[in-house]
């Protein structure tokens, strides 16, 4: 298993893949100037094997070391929202129906 930097998306998200023996398995997106983790996926036959807690505590470790001390997210899907919530973060519920919260980091 590897992460890797893939560049920049659209709205200068820094974007890292998760391959697997070469294949693209899953990636995250996340805008350090925020402390914000914007985008996660893993394939759907992939899910629910640590993959996407892998690539979270990644990013998690990035972000500490350019100075974020949370790393906040948003759910707008129950499935994304308890994902993050096994991975240490407390969501709160918006008057929109979207899922914020916020997950304090430590070394």
């Amino acid at each position: 298993m590897v992460i890797q930097f893939e560049g920049l998306d659209e709205f200068d998200n820094e974007v890292y893949v998760l391959l697997e023996e070469g294949r693209k398995i899953g990636s995250i997106k996340v805008r350090f100037d925020l402390c914000t983790v914007m985008d996660i996926f893993v394939k759907k036959g992939l899910r629910r094997k640590g993959w996407g807690t892998r690539l979270v505590r990644y990013v998690e470790t990035l972000a500490l070391q350019r100075g974020c001390r949370k790393m906040l997210v948003n759910a707008i899907k129950t499935e994304a929202k308890e994902f993050f919530e096994k991975c240490g973060y407390r969501l709160e519920l918006d008057e929109y129906g979207e899922y914020f919260g916020e997950r304090t980091l430590t070394e």
